[in-house]
């Protein structure tokens, strides 16, 4: 059963290791360059295996139990027309896209006013206990950009959620 961004999260649909974080604030994005995003600001969920949380801080999510998770970030770019790739990656165990790559998406820019420019991606994952999952972002719009999680769509999310074993 996939969780969608904007998904309302049940107990029931959370019954394992789950880590939801949040970013209400801006992060600066460098042009041209791939971008960990260490911005989390809180956790909307933080479970707990075997007395180790699985975010302390930072940008990465500490896989606790091994499992099948639904994995998935939701970013926004700020508003800038120019360039033609907006992209988001969860990573395993990497700080560089690649095949370390467990989801990930691209938009073109937003040209409304404005507007800010979400991306989101998800996937179901195998990860075992000591998986490192971090969120790595990318765009071409010739200058340094923010994300934007202080505005609509609303805050930035990243979320490791247990399915089953």
């Amino acid at each position: 059963m996939a969780i969608r961004a904007g998904d309302r999260l049940t107990s029931r649909r959370l019954n394992g290791p789950s880590c939801i974080l949040l970013n209400t604030t801006t992060f600066p994005v460098p042009n041209d360059d791939d971008t960990i995003v260490t911005a989390w600001t809180l956790a909307e969920r933080n479970d707990s295996y075997d007395g180790n949380p699985m975010w302390s801080s930072g940008g990465e999510i500490t896989i606790r139990r091994d499992g099948i998770y639904t994995v998935g970030a939701k970013v926004a770019f700020a508003q800038d027309p120019d360039g033609d790739e907006r992209t988001v990656y969860v990573l395993k165990n990497s700080t560089a896209p690649g095949t370390a790559s467990l989801a990930h998406d691209s938009n073109p820019p937003s040209i409304v006013s404005g507007g800010c420019t979400p991306v989101d991606c998800e996937s179901p994952a195998v990860l075992v206990a000591g998986d490192v999952l971090r969120v790595n972002v990318y765009h071409n719009g010739g200058a340094a950009l923010n994300l934007r999680g202080d505005t609509f769509p609303g805050p930035m999310r990243f979320w490791a959620v247990w399915q089953t074993e």
